[in-house]
């Protein structure tokens, strides 16, 4: 199984804000492009709350085989533009996706990438209201949890992290209800040892990182793989390209192979 890392979707655009985060940011029509391409490739896109059913969460999980050809789609940090250019396009292809959001900030923006940059000129963040909204409008998006803040979880103390842990996850099934999935994905996919051992008394059934590999079974379900979606993905041929590099793709066929994991820097 596949599972794919977004964060910004929006129209391309001359602006500082889009320049400086393009490498994680794809368009909205490179997105539809993205989606129709992994499903040429043969790929079934499929939602994080099916996976779940099937055993993500399990590192017990048998083998299947019809899990190679599986895809889930996941987009980091609940921006505005997710409600605006990513949701009609994931609607209309019939594609679900889960935003791991930030309870600490709903309605501000990304200080921790744009901190020195005047309020107005940030990317904005969703507001609760716009994401209970969205869970109504849009039943193909769920959601789970980025942390309270955005804050490296492996540089904090143990209160702290507690705090980040399970008043995410407090907020959000509260608030959220059937349309909160009880995830969590680590901001900049930072975690360490002391993180992995706070999040067998949390809530949470499994965790995702940033690091570059297949999920299969035996996967330690606090450390769940994920591949980066860039700009350049909404193009066809890179995304075949993609999928061909890591193995995923062969001229006959999909292959189960191991790749070399790598950690993705922002």
């Amino acid at each position: 199984m596949l599972i794919f890392n977004l964060h910004h979707i929006e129209p391309r655009s001359n602006t500082a804000a889009f320049q400086s985060r393009r490498h994680i940011t794809i368009t909205p029509n490179g997105l539809r492009r993205f989606i129709k391409t992994l499903r040429l490739a043969g790929l079934e896109i499929i939602s994080l709350r099916q996976a779940l059913e099937n055993g993500l969460d399990d590192p017990n999980t048998a083998p299947r085989k019809e899990t190679q050809r599986q895809v889930i789609l996941t987009i980091d940090d609940g921006y505005v533009n997710n409600l605006k250019y990513a949701a009609p396009v994931l609607q209309s292809e019939n594609a679900p996706a889960t935003i791991f959001v930030l309870p600490g900030r709903f309605g501000g923006s990304n200080e921790w990438d744009q901190g020195d940059w005047p309020e107005e000129k940030r990317d904005p963040l969703m507001t609760l209201e716009q994401m209970q909204d969205l869970a109504k409008r849009f039943p193909c998006i769920t959601y789970s949890s980025h942390g309270l803040r955005h804050v490296h979880m492996d540089k904090i103390s143990p209160e702290d992290l507690h705090k980040e842990l399970h008043e995410s996850h407090q907020i959000l099934s509260d608030n959220l209800g059937e349309a909160y999935l009880p995830t969590l994905a680590y901001p900049w996919g930072d975690y360490s040892e002391s993180v992995l051992k706070a999040m067998e008394t949390s809530p949470y059934r499994c965790a995702f990182t940033v690091v570059t590999a297949p999920w299969e079974a035996g996967t330690p379900r606090f450390e769940i793989p994920r591949y980066s979606v860039f700009y350049r993905d909404g193009n066809p041929i890179i995304t075949l390209a993609k999928l061909m590099r890591h193995g995923i793709l062969l001229p006959n066929g999909l292959m189960k192979i191991k790749p070399k994991r790598t950690k993705v820097e922002y």
